[in-house]
């Protein structure tokens, strides 16, 4: 799945739902990503991990948005146990910090200035998917407390997900 995240970003494709319909419909990009035709994950999957990390454990839905990247090599080392991938997959992560870096200083200069809260609003109306972010963070952070607790049980869900991986198909 997270070749499939990497492929996403190298052929600049919009979305998950377009990723998803991709891999089904190009054999050899789903090859590539070592998925069979017939097991091509849905566009919801690609997400749900990625949500869940930054609504209930980070508490900011830009991390959940981004930390695919940063799970990308713990999840090659548990699932292949192949120093090779690990090193790859680290050598994405530190590309995409590189990356980012300017958005990084922007958000920084406007944190600075006291403008971030304005810079986030056009974020957020700038699309449909930032909204519909904003609306899920908003409804988390009316949960307050009881956050904690529910990022508590989803560290524990992929702390269990992560040692019995070998239980689940091989869809990466």
């Amino acid at each position: 799945m997270l070749k499939a995240q990497v492929l996403k970003y190298l052929w600049r494709v919009p979305s998950d739902r377009r990723l998803s319909l991709l891999l089904k419909r190009n054999k050899r990009a789903a090859k590539a990503c070592d998925f069979k035709k017939q097991k091509t994950p849905s566009h919801g999957l690609f997400t749900h991990f990625r949500l869940l990390f930054g609504l209930f454990v980070a508490g900011n839905m830009m991390i959940g948005y981004i930390s695919w990247v940063f799970f990308m090599p713990i999840w090659f080392l548990f699932r292949t146990s192949d120093l090779f991938f690990f090193v790859y997959s680290f050598l994405i992560m530190v590309l995409f910090i590189l990356s980012a870096r300017p958005e990084v200083r922007t958000m920084t200069k406007y944190r600075r200035e006291g403008k971030l809260e304005e810079y986030m609003q056009g974020l957020y109306a700038s699309s449909p998917r930032w909204r519909g972010m904003k609306r899920m963070q908003d409804t988390v952070d009316k949960l307050g407390k009881k956050m904690y607790i529910l990022g508590i049980i989803v560290i524990f869900i992929i702390i269990i997900l992560f040692m019995n991986l070998n239980m689940f198909p091989n869809l990466t």
